[in-house]
């Protein structure tokens, strides 16, 4: 993978919705600004970015939503770049949302679909 170890997830922000909207929109109709500005103000919401370096500043390749509530952990969505997928880009975000529920007190993740 270009950069591979130079890809970072971090968590997402205002900043990032339009990247992730752009990654949601090549495989579904993406949600609207509004909401994906709802989901990062909810107490209870993950969401996270993949980050590459590129020569135009840091580069989305990548993102995920998700719930945590108690012990469990609901997977809402994720999704990789159609340029970058195959690359390891989404067992990252995997891992870090096994880290990020992991230390929030979640025992399990569900996939929400």
């Amino acid at each position: 993978m270009r950069g591979a170890d130079a890809l970072r997830v971090r968590p997402m922000t205002a900043d990032d919705i339009d990247a992730v909207r752009a990654i949601e929109a090549t495989w579904r109709l993406a949600s609207d600004a509004d909401t994906w500005r709802g989901e990062l103000a909810k107490p209870y919401a993950r969401c996270a970015v993949a980050v590459l370096p590129s020569s135009g500043g840091p580069e989305v390749v990548g993102y995920f939503a998700a719930w945590i509530v108690d012990d469990e952990a609901d997977l809402h969505d994720i999704a990789v770049a159609p340029g970058h997928r195959g690359l390891g880009i989404g067992a990252a975000l995997m891992a870090s949302l096994q880290a990020t529920a992991q230390a929030a007190g979640a025992t399990q993740i569900f996939l929400e679909v």
